[in-house]
């Protein structure tokens, strides 16, 4: 509660109480709770060195590899980030490898930044006519702990256009580890650091599987857990109680009447004000205008390295 002003010397007599009064109906305004800022995690330029690749199997004797790259036209607009999944299904009925994308230069510490209520991921997705449909799907990705926690699948139709895909409101419990769909990340103050990213995903039974897809525009928004602070329009009022108290201090001493007058005034008046609330949506976090100096590279990543974040990895 906003009281810090009152460890100031406070006028004696009349002035004093009416700055106790005041004081005390400013604090009560200005307690309502404010609405965090949502923190928006994004890219649409893709350079290398702001992701690490890494890849998953599911599947005895699965195998297979990632192999990314920064195409600098063709995307939505401009560059974007391609990828190539193969697949070299095991013995069994149904292997997967997803190829993750996790971005570096951006990291969300709960302990520091608040806690998380939701997360919203959006991602613009292309796939070429004429692929057979080998389960295609992108999903969200947060990275907590060394562990990996996907979020809801999004299919993705082989449709040659650009196609956005949009997750809101995802809760701590919309991600799991994979293999462990009990385990969560941990979205409360006592969290550890968290990264972002999305991973692109394909299955098979026989034979060999390559599929190729392009993304672009990818944002995870953080919508944080409001805590107790003042508000704008609680701030303003606070700043109105100021003034006013400003002028009964100099009135006071000639017309200690019209001084209470103006206080019960001041008094009414905050009474009836409702406590202003503003909401600062987050944008959504796209590209913008900072598409610039297009490049070209590959990275690779396969069964058995460590992930790479730039170049490629033997």
């Amino acid at each position: 509660m906003p009281l810090a002003f009152l460890s100031r010397s406070a006028p004696v007599g009349l002035g004093k109480r009416l700055f106790l009064r005041v004081a005390l109906a400013l604090a009560v305004v200005t307690s309502g709770h404010g609405h965090a800022m949502p923190i928006v995690f994004s890219d649409g330029i893709f350079d290398l060195s702001d992701w690490e690749l890494s890849v998953e199997f599911h599947g005895t004797g699965t195998t297979g590899l990632g192999i990314v790259s920064k195409v600098p036209t063709g995307g939505n607009p401009d560059e974007y980030r391609r990828v190539s999944a193969i697949l070299n299904p095991g013995p069994g009925p149904v292997s997967s490898i997803g190829v993750r994308s996790t971005y570096f230069p951006m990291t969300y510490d709960p302990s520091v930044m608040g806690a998380i209520a939701t997360i919203d991921f959006a991602i613009d997705g292309l796939r070429p006519v004429g692929q057979a449909d080998s389960g295609e799907s992108v999903a969200p990705i947060v990275v907590q702990g060394g562990v990996y926690y996907r979020g809801p699948s999004e299919p993705m139709p082989g449709s040659g256009a650009w196609t956005s895909h949009d997750l809101l409101g995802l809760t701590e419990t919309s991600f799991f580890e994979v293999g462990a769909p009990t385990s969560h990340p941990d979205f409360s103050s006592a969290g550890a650091v968290i990264r972002f990213g999305w991973i692109f995903s394909i299955s098979g039974s026989a034979g060999e599987v390559e599929r190729i897809a392009g993304f672009d525009n990818w944002s995870m928004t953080v919508n944080s857990i409001s805590v107790g602070v003042p508000e704008p329009g609680s701030l303003a009022l606070f700043a109105l109680g100021l003034v006013g108290l400003g002028f009964l201090r100099r009135r006071r001493s000639s017309s200690p009447r019209r001084a209470r007058d103006a206080a019960s005034a001041l008094l009414a008046a905050l009474r009836v004000v409702p406590n202003g609330r503003t909401h600062s949506p987050a944008g959504d976090g796209r590209r913008g205008d900072s598409k610039t100096n297009p490049e070209r590279s590959e990275c690779v990543s396969r069964l058995g390295h460590a992930p790479s974040r730039s170049g490629a990895s033997p």
